[in-house]
């Protein structure tokens, strides 16, 4: 299916740059935010007023974030879960959100994959351009819909083998230095 199908993605506001403070008000997430598997917290508010006149930019806890510009870097494409911190924080531009009704732990895995990373790095591949991702490019995107217990079962299976992973890792670093 097509992700936009089954899930609700939408993008963010372009809010007045005179708007945003480091103090305090309604947290906001900005292209700088969109990270590799995490978000980066910055200290970006926005009135506490805006949280009502902007209701459809609300991004709550679990949604999924991702970066429309420069989408990825050489460590993956650029998406990550809102935390905690970022519920109810409005979503700035060129920033994207995926929200589902069900689990979103199996996009999350399928969105981290090398596969949709080369569809999106072949699209911009050799050009030159600076990557920018239009709504058309997420939303478009086929996505696998296996039954849901299927999908906890795969989920499960690539978190066992990315630990596996990381202690060949740590061991390979510890055999390094002695």
């Amino acid at each position: 299916v097509r992700l936009g199908d089954v899930f609700y993605v939408f993008s963010g506001n372009s809010f007045k740059s005179g708007d945003f403070n480091n103090l305090v008000g309604v947290r906001v997430i900005k292209i700088t935010n969109a990270g590799v598997g995490k978000l980066i917290e910055t200290n970006d508010f926005l009135p506490e007023s805006f949280l009502n006149e902007y209701e459809s930019y609300k991004v709550i806890e679990g949604d999924l974030i991702l970066a429309l510009t420069r989408p990825y870097i050489s460590t993956g494409l650029k998406i990550s879960y809102c935390p905690p911190l970022y519920d109810n924080s409005l979503l700035n531009q060129r920033v994207a959100a995926i929200r589902a009704f069900v689990d979103t732990g199996f996009l999350y895995k399928y969105m981290q994959s090398v596969y949709v990373l080369g569809l999106y790095q072949a699209r911009f591949g050799g050009s030159g351009l600076q990557p920018n991702l239009k709504m058309g490019d997420v939303t478009d995107l086929v996505i696998p819909i296996p039954s849901e217990e299927e999908q906890h079962r795969i989920v499960k299976k690539v978190d066992e083998l990315m630990t596996l992973c990381d202690q060949l890792k740590a061991r390979l670093i510890a055999a390094q230095t002695t």
